[in-house]
C-alpha cells in the first residue's frame, strides 16, 4: 500500500523539508506543501501529546506550514506518541502509532495524492518520522 505524506521536520528554530527539490535562489519554496490540508503534528522528546503544549501547534502551523503552502484552513491533528527518555521502545511505539494514524487517513479517505498528509515533528519525533517514511 502506498500511502500519501510530507514529512516536515522542525528542529532549532529551522524548519527542514525532507525529499524537497533543488532550491533556486528565486524559489521561495511556497508551495512545496500546496494541495496539503490534512496534517499530523508530533511532539517533541517529554510532551508525547504536542495539546498540552500551548502554542505549540499554532506557531508550527502559522510560521512554518501556512508559508510553505499548507492550507490555512487546513486540520491539524494533534498525534499522541510516548515521547519518553528511553528512545528505542519510545521511539518503536512512535512509528507504530504514526504509520497507525496515516494507514486510518488513508483508508478512510482523508488523504489522496492531491491532497497528501503533511507531517510535522521536532526532536526524538523526528527519528519516528524518518523510520516510519522507511517502512
Amino acid at each position: 500500500m502506498v500511502i500519501y505524506a510530507r514529512p516536515v521536520i522542525i528542529a532549532a528554530a529551522t524548519a527542514f523539508i525532507m525529499a524537497a527539490p533543488a532550491a533556486h535562489a528565486d524559489d521561495t519554496g511556497s508551495d512545496l506543501l500546496v494541495g496539503s490540508t490534512q496534517g499530523l503534528v508530533l511532539g517533541p522528546t517529554g510532551i508525547p501529546d504536542p495539546a498540552i503544549f500551548p502554542g505549540y501547534t499554532p506557531t508550527i502551523e502559522n510560521d512554518y506550514l501556512v508559508p510553505l503552502g499548507f492550507s490555512p484552513n487546513g486540520t491539524l491533528t494533534d498525534l499522541y506518541t510516548p515521547e519518553t527518555p528511553w528512545f528505542g521502545t519510545s521511539i518503536a511505539q512512535g512509528v507504530v502509532d504514526l504509520d497507525n494514524a496515516v494507514e486510518d487517513a488513508y483508508d478512510t479517505g482523508l488523504i489522496t495524492p492531491s491532497d497528501p498528509e503533511t507531517i510535522v515533528g521536532y526532536s526524538q519525533s523526528t527519528v519516528v518520522m524518518s523510520q516510519a517514511m522507511e517502512q
